[in-house]
């Protein structure tokens, strides 16, 4: 009995064919893979880190403030800024003719600044009496820095500048309207305390 030849078409061929497909499915899975892994790692480079920054809390003063309800403009001013509370509120001369004037001290646990504050009639008048200590204040200073402009609820209500004094103290100006401040005490306090105060 004679046995039929296996042609093309006979199982060896048909189990050749199956190894082939098996082969290309297996490495189009694994291009598939690769391309997924590459994707999710970026081409290798690591994640960039999720960084996050942590604020300390804002400092605040201890104790009981001095009074200064003597009149509307003195109860406007606050009795703490930042770690400094209100020690002292006596009324003090200053030139321009001020409707009032006052002298405020403020003291942290490190140092101690003085605040002048006065107000005027009308808002020229107050821009007169800034320049005019301005003017006298820089006089023999080491450096005088303009802060720029004021801004209250969106508007522009006056100017800022710092004066630096050859010996580490400096005084900061700044006018809110019809109010003028003067600020002195140790260069490197001025500035924060002034970002805080209210007015």
């Amino acid at each position: 009995m004679e046995t039929a030849a296996r042609g093309p078409g006979g199982p060896r061929s048909h189990r050749t064919r199956t190894y082939v497909i098996a082969g290309v499915l297996g490495a189009f899975v694994l291009a598939v893979a690769v391309l997924v892994a590459w994707n999710l790692t970026r081409g290798g480079e690591p994640a960039a880190a999720v960084t996050s920054t942590t604020t300390g809390p804002v400092p605040t003063a201890t104790g009981t403030p001095a009074a200064h309800d003597q009149t509307a403009f003195t109860a406007a001013q606050p009795a703490t800024v930042l770690d400094y509370l209100l020690t002292g509120v006596e009324p003090i001369d200053v030139p321009g003719d001020p409707v009032e004037s006052w002298h405020l001290t403020y003291t942290s646990p490190e140092r101690t600044v003085d605040l002048v504050a006065g107000q005027w009639p009308e808002r020229d008048a107050a821009t007169a009496a800034l320049d005019a200590v301005l003017e006298q204040e820089r006089d023999g200073a080491q450096e005088a820095r303009d802060l720029g402009t004021v801004g209250a609820a969106g508007e522009t209500v006056g100017h800022a500048w710092l004066i630096t004094q050859s010996d580490g103290q400096g005084l900061l100006l700044w006018q809110n309207t019809t109010a003028v401040f003067t600020l002195t005490g140790p260069i490197d306090a001025l500035e924060d305390f002034q970002l805080a105060y209210p007015l």
